[in-house]
């Protein structure tokens, strides 16, 4: 079984009901019951079409797991609604340039909209390799190098106010070290934006990942992810950026953006030549958390 499928199943547990109520507030008037969203690409049917695969879980202000639910979305079934985060399009990885024998690889992507969701949630993965990308100068074994490249976000809607947004991308082994590079933006957040990891090989290699959004609150980066999850066991190997409100961890109900916010991260991986190395072999996330402020309640 492909280490994806093991990935899979690490976070594919019993099923529970998830409860879109509005949040509540202690006697401070803080948020206490948040909804954190894990959107990760789904390769698992092996068909061919793209899936994404959402854990939805209800959390309270000390992070304790209140109730969870799994679903999948069919991306191509999905129509866009009229939300706020079509305003703020184009985001996206693209490349300078690269020598013969890199290699792009179909973008991968998750994707949440139409009348059926409360919120606009898109984020796109780039991949690229490079065979014989350079000699190890101890062992003198050729090296495969693997870049991605992860930008996107979401947009809330109908009382619904975001909190945390941005994606990530992890290797699936927890026992052995293999990212060489990563990079995300910290600080304010302005209003377009864009980094670059950038790396050597034989030639000059430049992947640009940019992000339009409206400016407020800040940046943020890790190899851990940025609330907690069982992806975490992969975070030697992981990079993950994200925009975050600045009334976290203690948003009160006007807190979090109705805006769409998001981030831009990109990491650098190598392997021995000989290793079987595939996209699939890579956990590609996006992150998500809000409150509702609706006094109805709010749609996942």
């Amino acid at each position: 079984m492909r280490r994806s499928l093991v990935m899979l199943s690490m976070i594919m547990g019993a099923l529970t009901t998830l409860s879109a109520a509005p949040a509540w507030a202690d006697s401070h008037g803080h948020v206490d019951r948040y909804e954190e969203s894990i959107y990760r690409v789904d390769d698992s049917a092996g068909d061919g079409l793209a899936r994404t695969l959402v854990e939805n879980r209800v959390v309270d202000r000390q992070d304790n797991v209140l109730s969870k639910r799994f679903f999948k979305i069919d991306n191509a079934s999905e129509k866009a609604g009229q939300f706020r985060a079509a305003d703020a399009l184009p985001f996206a990885c693209s490349h300078d340039g690269y020598r013969a024998g890199f290699t792009p690889h179909p973008m991968k992507e998750v994707y949440q909209g139409g009348p059926k969701h409360n919120d606009f949630v898109q984020f796109q993965f780039f991949p690229y390799s490079q065979s014989k990308a350079r000699e190890d100068p101890f062992s003198h074994r050729p090296e495969q190098q693997w870049l991605f490249c992860a930008t996107g976000g979401g947009d809330s809607n109908n009382g619904s106010r975001l909190v945390i947004s941005g994606p990530g991308v992890a290797y699936g082994d927890s026992k052995n070290t293999w990212k060489i590079g990563q990079i995300w933006r910290e600080g304010s957040t302005p209003a377009n934006y864009s980094v670059s990891l950038g790396f050597q090989t034989e030639g000059p290699i430049k992947v640009n990942g940019g992000v339009q959004q409206t400016p407020t609150s800040s940046l943020r980066g890790s190899p851990r992810p940025p609330y907690q999850h069982e992806l975490d066991v992969f975070s030697r190997n992981a990079a993950n950026g994200w925009w975050q409100d600045s009334c976290a961890p203690d948003c009160t109900g006007t807190g979090g953006s109705t805006n769409f916010q998001g981030s831009v991260v990109e990491g650098l991986w190598e392997f021995p030549e000989s290793m079987s190395v595939m996209v699939s072999d890579f956990a590609m996330s996006g992150w998500k958390k809000t409150f509702c402020s609706n006094p109805f309640g709010c749609r996942p």
